[in-house]
């Protein structure tokens, strides 16, 4: 009789805890990383400002961060390392600010102060939109353009890259959406989304080449850059634009888009972190030689120094120069005269460098020629 006295408790034990079990909430899903592309997604749709600010990479740390890849990088591959790419930015300020190492200074130089970012949850999250008939405004609700994201994998960081920054513009129920993303090996460094028609940098021409999958239009020879764009496959997407940065500062450009044909090939380009120093260094030499002529034709003389023409701090600054510091001396208090002109017109050169590379001095002649002078 006491078996089975004991046997019933157990049973009705059992009873008890197969009860609990069944009416105990579900385990609740693992919180995405931080520095995520998900915990960013997730930050922005909660409206949590500081985890947002977080998963950007853009709290503590951030000035001695930037001050290590400026000393690598020129200002264009810099923005780009920090997702800074297509957000208003002020180069001086941020300049300034690491050199105070103030973290909050810069990433508000960088557009991702506290009001940025408050505006970013509200673009990303917003599902109200106004329609304008007959001379009202009406409300409806629909998708938020975070939805972009939802139910696919967006392109991911190439295994060869320090950092991307992506431009993806998608439709979800007859709205036009974009989605910019930001990625470096840490994890995601910057975040955006809003409304938006069709760019017209995306615009496909009559003669582009379509094609159906979207891998196949990327520029020949970009394969070393290992960009996977598959995700492009999702009926969603019209259209896209990628930055990719190499550890040694070399970049890439690709905008894709696409029609009722396919998809098409609309920039395709890549340079050196020296080869835009120089293309900028030429381009000053162009600008002085054309401002020298023009004070000889309206003067009837040689300009006997620089401060006879008009021309901004920076546009005197040598940035292939060691004191050009690859660019960054353009935005300090008082840049270092880098360029200098000719003593007088018969020179046999209009503008020439300060500084002697192993080539000797970068000049230009009062015809435009760019050349080389023994140093």
């Amino acid at each position: 009789m006491r078996d089975l006295n004991t046997a019933r408790v157990f049973a009705s034990a059992i009873l008890v805890l197969s009860a609990l079990t069944a009416c105990s909430p579900p385990d609740r899903p693992a919180p995405p990383e931080p520095r995520s592309l998900e915990s960013a997604i997730l930050a922005m749709r909660t409206g949590d400002v500081a985890r947002l600010r977080s998963d950007l990479g853009k709290g503590k740390g951030l000035a001695r961060r930037a001050s290590g890849l400026s000393e690598r990088l020129d200002p264009e591959a810099w923005l780009v390392a920090l997702g800074a790419a297509k957000r208003e930015h002020d180069l001086k300020r941020a300049l300034a600010a690491m050199q105070d190492g103030d973290d909050a200074a810069l990433a508000k130089a960088l557009g991702f102060g506290s009001q940025a970012l408050a505006t970013d949850v509200l673009s990303g999250g917003s599902s109200v939109y106004a329609r304008r008939a007959n001379n009202r405004n009406y409300y409806e609700s629909g998708p938020q353009p975070l939805d972009l994201a939802s139910g696919v994998d967006l392109p991911p960081l190439p295994p060869g890259c320090a950092a991307m920054h992506a431009s993806l513009w998608g439709v979800l129920e007859g709205r036009g959406f974009r989605l910019r993303y930001g990625l470096d090996r840490d994890g995601v460094t910057d975040l955006q989304a809003g409304p938006e028609l069709a760019d017209e940098k995306l615009a496909v021409g009559p003669r582009m080449t379509r094609f159906d999958d979207p891998g196949n239009a990327l520029p020949t020879g970009f394969a070393r850059w290992g960009l996977d764009v598959s995700a492009l496959l999702d009926v969603r997407w019209t259209g896209a634009e990628f930055r990719l940065l190499r550890p040694d500062g070399e970049l890439a450009a690709i905008r894709l888009g696409r029609d009722n044909k396919g998809w098409a090939l609309i920039e395709g380009s890549a340079s050196t972190m020296q080869e835009r120093l120089a293309d900028l260094r030429d381009k000053r030499l162009e600008l002085l030689q054309r401002r020298a002529g023009d004070f000889l034709r309206s003067s009837g003389r040689w300009p006997r120094r620089l401060e006879e023409l008009s021309w901004q701090p920076a546009e005197v600054c040598d940035p292939t120069s060691p004191e050009g510091r690859k660019g960054w001396a353009d935005y300090a208090a008082k840049p270092p005269v880098g360029l200098e002109l000719a003593p007088d017109a018969d020179s046999g050169y209009a503008v020439r460098t300060v500084h002697a590379g192993a080539q000797g001095r970068r000049a230009i002649t009062r015809e435009g020629e760019l050349t080389w002078l023994s140093p």
